[in-house]
């Protein structure tokens, strides 16, 4: 949802719609993707950033619905994920090279790659110290904040009591991990499709 109440969606034919959420009358349709779009992400100034299946992510302006910027250093891949840093950089996940990357969302250049995914990295939460969890077929937790891209360096900023926990919960992860949202400072909820379960994980 746009800071002005409105709704923005992305299609299968490489669209993005702006809905009136009173009257449900589109206002705008944004082109520039050449595949699906299968992500979005609401900036602080209002701006849409977009991952589409054709590799690309983009920038757009939600009053005018020009195109500001197209993002150097591009996946040959789908981008499946967004999610939005508090220093206002970007980070997004893929299929195909399974990696996440973090860009500048002022200049749309790679700043980072990050690698250690079996497989395509469909969902992305910031946690509340900082770093990041990512479901992909296993779950990482990436440690952003310090400039870390390795899970047992991240593992060193935790106590020993957090880091077993976590290390306990990472192995019982067997199943691809589609979606995670955090509730508080302590849990996160983890949907995997294909059981057709909801559970809440303790990550603290």
């Amino acid at each position: 949802m746009l800071l002005n109440g409105n709704i923005v969606s992305g299609s299968d034919d490489g669209t993005i719609h702006i809905w009136d959420s009173n009257t449900g009358k589109k206002l705008k349709r944004l082109e520039g993707h050449t595949n699906s779009v299968s992500s979005l992400l609401l900036l602080p100034n209002g701006n849409i950033v977009s991952g589409s299946r054709d590799g690309t992510i983009r920038m757009w302006d939600s009053e005018t619905g020009k195109e500001l910027k197209t993002f150097e250093g591009l996946y040959t891949r789908s981008i499946l994920s967004l999610l939005l840093l508090p220093n206002g950089n970007i980070v997004s996940g893929s299929r195909g090279d399974n990696r996440i990357r973090i860009w500048d969302s002022n200049t749309g250049k790679e700043l980072k790659k990050l690698e250690g995914h079996t497989n395509s990295v469909k969902s992305l939460l910031l946690l509340p110290n900082g770093n990041i969890v990512a479901g992909s077929a296993d779950l990482r937790i990436w440690g952003i904040s310090y400039g870390v891209a390795d899970l047992e360096q991240a593992f060193s900023r935790m106590s020993a009591k957090q880091a077993k926990k976590v290390w306990e919960l990472l192995k019982k992860l067997k199943e691809e991990t589609m979606g995670l949202k955090n509730i508080d400072n302590e849990h996160v909820i983890k949907a995997e499709a294909r059981k057709g379960i909801i559970e809440v994980l303790k990550i603290n």
